[in-house]
C-alpha cells in the first residue's frame, strides 16, 4: 500500500481537484492522509467530507504549525509500505502511482522519482484531460552520487531532486526521519534521505503536475522564509559527513543563497535579519569553502558576490536579460 500525505492549509479553491486526482489514480491500493493544518476556510470540512465517503481517506486536524509539522503528523499515522507526498494545490497524473510503484519494485529500489510538469492554474484541467496515458516511459538507475548531484544543482535540475512530491519512498528508507521547520524543508529532508541509499530509479516522464498559482508562497518577495534558505543549506551541509564531494556541492548552493539574500534583502525591512543570518553562515563555513573542491573560478565569483553585492545584481540582471532574449 502507498501512503500519500497531503498538508492542507486554506486550500478550498484547489483541494477537491487535488484529492480527485489521487482518487482517480489507476493504482488504487493507497491511503490518502489529509492533514488540516489549522485552516480558517472550509478546507477542514472538505477533508472530513472525503473521509466520510471513502475509507481510504484519513482526515487529521491540528493547530497551525506549517508544512513540516503537517507532514510529520501524516508520517506518524501512515501505514503504507511506500510513502508519497503531494501539495494541496497540485495534481497527479492518473498513472503516476502505478508507474512509480512498478518502477520501485522492478529492481528493489529504495525510491522512485518522476519529473514534474509545470502547469498554469487555468490550464490544468485541459492538461489532465489530454494526458491520461503515460505510455511506457523509460527508466534509469540513480546512484547516491546522482541523487546528491541533482539535489545541489550539479545537473541543472535541482528543483526536481529537491521536491518530495514527485517521489515514492520505501518506508524502510525514511523510517524515523521527520521534517525540520526550515524554508527549504524538502531539500533538507531529502539530503538526509539520499545519504541512506545508493539505489534509486528515475522515470523519464512528467507525472506530477506542479500547478503555478500567482498567489503562492513561491511567488512571494523578500521575507523571513526567503532569508531562511541560507539556514536550510547550512542544515544540509551539517547532514553530510566530512570528506565527501557532496559537501562542496552543498557549499556552492549555500554561497549562492548567501549572495542572493545579501543582495535582494539589503534595502528591505529585513536587512538586519538578513545580515545576521548571512554573516553567521559565512563565518561558520568560510574556511571549508576556501579549501573546497569547487573550481577556483566558482570560489572567486561567489566570494566576490559576497563582498560586492552590486556585482551579484549586475550578473543577475545580465542573466535575466539573456534569458529573455533567448526565450
Amino acid at each position: 500500500m502507498i501512503s500519500i500525505i497531503v498538508p492542507v492549509y486554506n486550500a478550498e479553491r484547489f483541494l477537491k481537484s487535488a484529492v480527485n486526482s489521487v482518487l482517480n489514480s489507476t493504482y488504487q491500493d493507497f491511503e490518502l492522509i489529509l492533514v488540516d493544518d489549522g485552516s480558517t476556510d472550509s478546507s477542514g470540512d472538505i477533508c472530513d467530507d472525503y473521509a466520510s465517503k471513502d475509507s481510504r481517506v484519513i482526515a487529521i486536524h491540528k493547530q497551525n504549525g506549517g508544512i513540516s509539522s503537517a507532514r510529520n503528523e501524516g508520517l506518524k499515522v501512515s501505514r503504507g509500505e511506500f510513502i508519497g507526498f503531494m501539495d494541496n494545490d497540485d495534481a497527479l497524473h492518473p498513472q503516476m502511482l502505478q508507474i512509480l510503484h512498478d518502477a520501485i519494485q522492478s529492481g528493489d529500489y529504495d525510491l522512485a522519482m518522476s519529473w514534474a510538469s509545470l502547469v498554469g492554474e487555468q490550464a490544468v484541467l485541459p492538461h489532465l484531460a489530454d494526458d491520461k496515458t503515460a505510455g511506457h516511459p523509460t527508466t534509469s538507475v540513480l546512484t547516491q552520487t546522482d541523487l546528491m548531484a541533482g539535489l545541489f544543482g550539479q545537473r541543472g535540475e535541482d528543483l526536481q531532486y529537491m521536491a518530495v512530491w514527485n517521489k515514492l519512498y520505501r518506508r524502510e528508507l525514511v523510517e524515523g526521519l521527520l521534517f525540520n521547520k526550515t524554508a527549504s524543508e524538502d531539500t533538507e529532508w531529502n539530503s538526509r534521505v539520499f545519504m541512506r541509499t545508493s539505489r534509486a530509479v528515475l522515470v523519464d516522464k512528467g507525472l506530477y503536475y506542479w500547478i503555478q498559482h500567482p498567489s503562492s508562497v513561491s511567488h512571494a518577495g523578500v521575507n523571513s522564509r526567503y532569508i531562511d534558505f541560507v539556514n536550510s543549506y547550512k542544515m544540509c551541509l551539517d547532514n553530510i559527513p566530512a570528506g565527501l564531494v557532496y559537501r562542496s556541492w552543498c557549499l556552492e548552493k549555500l554561497y549562492k543563497a548567501i549572495a542572493r539574500v545579501k543582495y535582494y534583502a539589503r534595502h528591505s525591512d529585513l536587512a538586519s535579519q538578513a545580515t545576521s543570518v548571512v554573516s553567521k553562515a559565512y563565518q561558520e563555513t568560510i574556511h571549508e569553502f576556501r579549501s573546497s573542491r569547487l573550481s577556483w573560478i566558482n570560489r572567486f565569483s561567489l566570494l566576490s558576490f559576497y563582498h560586492i553585492p552590486s556585482l551579484y545584481g549586475l550578473v543577475a540582471r545580465g542573466a535575466a536579460f539573456a534569458a529573455r532574449i533567448k526565450g
